[in-house]
């Protein structure tokens, strides 16, 4: 799991575009802290490509890297760690779904007993 962990982790030769496709919480974190295009001499439009390094990003905003890549590592690792809680979640949900199909509200009386409480509260107060 370790290994698996390293492999994801963002670096300096990471590019800005791998790493917003891959966790897109981080793209606040790129918007927070500068541009991430490159705005060339003689040119009208800024440039996307080719994409930027983390390394040219920190340089381009003149930002150190270190602080930038701890950021970026903690926010990816917090996304990760939400994909793995939510496929667990969604790992438990058919066995809820089996217990709720067992016995519906209806065979439980549930309804029946919300159909007097509103008849009750209407003026009729008469039991079925």
């Amino acid at each position: 799991m370790e290994a698996e962990t390293d492999s994801k982790r963002t670096t300096a030769d990471s590019t800005v575009r791998e790493v917003v496709s891959r966790y897109p919480n981080t793209g606040p974190i790129f918007l927070q802290h500068g541009r991430m295009f490159r705005a060339r001499a003689g040119e009208l439009y800024a440039s996307y490509d080719p994409p930027l390094t983390i390394r040219e990003y920190a340089a381009v905003n003149k930002i150190d890297i270190e602080p930038l890549l701890r950021l970026l590592n903690a926010a990816s690792e917090a996304e990760e760690c939400a994909r793995k809680t939510s496929a667990e979640a969604g790992a438990l949900r058919p066995e809820a779904k089996r217990r709720r199909d067992r016995g519906s509200a209806e065979e439980s009386g549930v309804i029946g007993s919300v159909g007097r409480l509103s008849g009750a509260g209407h003026g009729g107060g008469h039991a079925e």
